[in-house]
């Protein structure tokens, strides 16, 4: 039973750092993207600055690099991330009455999951019912793929904008 228990500890601890990593990395291409767009944008209004034509397609050469590192990263590492919580899970099994990680699973799956909630009368615990509907999980997809998306969309607004409309 020991050595079970030291397997999920491991198991946690790893998918913990992947679910670090993946958050960190979103967070910070999504703020070095923000910050190159506000430097684009300008160089786009800077039309008195020599070679400003090439200056703004290089930055939007450098997004649209950043961008599609993002997607790439994006990807590799949700599906690491998803094999490290499917091992939690299979860990988590093995132990009776654990629900950590197979609840907050059926919880993304859009199950009925039981969670402990308090009564604001007489702060008694009791299990309350909740659940995530159809739109909710549909939309936090359809964010995570949207947003490079977008990203990628504005690079190449961005490095045409110079040679088509001056």
């Amino acid at each position: 039973m020991q050595e079970l228990l030291a397997v999920y500890q491991a198991t946690s601890a790893t998918a913990a750092a992947k679910e670090r990593a993946y958050w960190g990395l979103i967070g910070a291409i999504l703020l070095a993207s923000v910050v190159l767009l506000a430097v684009g944008a300008f160089f786009v209004s800077a039309s008195w600055l020599e070679g400003w034509k090439r200056l703004t397609s290089g930055v939007a050469a450098l997004g649209l690099v950043l961008t599609l590192y993002w997607a790439v990263m994006q990807h590799r590492l949700g599906r690491e991330l998803s094999l490290w919580h499917g091992l939690l899970r299979q860990v988590e099994s093995e132990f009776a009455g654990m629900e950590f990680h197979r609840g907050a699973f059926r919880f993304q799956l859009g199950e009925d999951v039981r969670v402990p909630s308090t009564s604001p009368r007489s702060e008694e615990w009791y299990s309350q019912l909740v659940h995530i509907g159809r739109a909710g999980r549909a939309s936090g997809r359809l964010f995570k793929a949207l947003l490079p998306g977008g990203f990628l969309v504005a690079w190449v607004l961005l490095g045409l904008f110079p040679w088509i409309c001056v």
